[in-house]
């Protein structure tokens, strides 16, 4: 199911800006499987595997989070210091609508955005948001 949300929003993602590269797909939809790189891995379980959903309504949606938290779920701070050095960035994404895509049949749901709804891609400082993590841990 396509769940539509027609209000503004700031969104997270990993990913780089110079060619869309996401960890599983590229800019254009092409699998390029990074995630299954990383020595944690710890998003690499998710099946994200190819889906109609990522081209409806004749659009590319890229994936994203509603959260900074929401990225804990996806990587680990070791995926996180490995991304860093592939040249992954952390984006806060300002967008006029955006949707959730739910796999009940692949048991999860997440956030997606399509560049013509983005109204601005700031990066973020990976590293301080890596080291915010490690010190939450040690606290805890």
């Amino acid at each position: 199911m396509i769940e539509l949300i027609e209000a503004p929003a700031k969104l997270y993602r990993v990913g780089r800006r110079e060619d869309w590269r996401g960890l599983w797909y590229d800019g254009e939809a092409r699998p390029v499987n990074t995630i299954y790189t990383l020595d944690g891995a710890k998003a690499a379980d998710l099946p994200m595997g190819p889906h109609p959903y990522f081209r409806a309504f004749k659009s590319r949606w890229l994936s994203v989070t509603d959260s900074l938290e929401g990225l804990c779920n996806w990587f680990s701070v070791k995926d996180c210091v490995q991304l860093i050095n592939m040249n992954y960035e952390l984006l806060k994404v300002s967008v006029e609508r955006y949707a959730r895509f739910h796999f009940p049949e692949r048991g999860y749901s997440h956030e997606v955005y399509r560049p013509d709804d983005c109204v601005r891609i700031r990066r973020m400082d990976f590293h301080a948001w890596v080291r915010s993590r490690v010190t939450e841990k040690e606290a805890a």
